[in-house]
């Protein structure tokens, strides 16, 4: 894989454009960064004082720590992310988010510098899976983006500068924040109901009261003298 240093941004950096595994990497504090059509790469970036903005992307892997994210017409893409503000997504589909693993030896004074919080401070530990989908307006979850399984996490660096450091985000790695797995029905019981109630259906059928309830009718029919054959 062919490395590329990135140079510092000012306020409107000229963008990134590559394509086949070429890695970009940022190891010092910088203003802002703009990445447009990268295609298969991967990007490292240290401290960011400003804005990330990305547009046009696919099959990349992206770990970017600054203040605020946004994220336009992409796909297929992983970002690990330590973030101020809630990343925003755009016309995207098929992102996967996880939080910020780098480190290297200057990335606590550069963090100081660019007046970001240290990676898995509170406050802003969780906010890189509180993505917000401008497209999306229902109440249910956005389809175009899901956390990254623990499992599938990058466990080290293809770049030389930084070193990947699990270790601020153990709820992470536990798999707290990973996709629910699809609920499996418990075995079935010899007193389970038939006609698809399942193992979850319970002792009586529904068109059965339960016995208390049945005791109590049948004290109330003795006591008018009917049931429910005279009715």
């Amino acid at each position: 894989m062919q490395c590329q240093q990135l140079q510092g941004g000012g306020d409107a950096p000229p963008p990134l454009h590559a394509t086949h595994q070429i890695c970009f990497c940022r190891l010092h504090t910088t203003r802002a960064i703009r990445v447009d059509g990268l295609t298969n790469c991967v990007v490292y970036t240290g401290a960011v004082a400003g804005s990330v903005l990305l547009h046009k992307c696919s099959g990349c892997t992206l770990m970017l720590a600054s203040r605020q994210i946004r994220l336009h017409t992409s796909t297929e893409c992983d970002f690990y992310l330590h973030v101020h503000s809630r990343p925003i997504i755009e016309h995207c589909s098929k992102l996967r988010f996880a939080p910020y693993p780098l480190t290297h030896p200057l990335l606590a004074g550069d963090m100081a510098a660019a007046g970001l919080k240290q990676v898995g401070s509170e406050g802003v530990a969780h906010l890189w899976h509180e993505v917000d989908d401008f497209i999306w307006h229902k109440v249910q979850a956005s389809p175009n983006w899901s956390v990254l399984p623990a499992a599938e996490r990058a466990c080290s660096s293809v770049h030389e500068s930084f070193r990947v450091d699990w270790s601020p985000h153990s709820e992470y790695v536990a798999g707290k924040f990973d996709p629910h797995p699809i609920q499996q029905e418990d075995s079935p019981t010899d007193g389970s109901a038939e006609g698809g109630q399942g193992a979850q259906g319970s002792s009586s059928p529904p068109s059965q009261p339960p016995p208390a309830e049945a005791k109590a009718a049948e004290a109330a029919d003795s006591e008018s003298g009917e049931s429910d054959d005279e009715l």
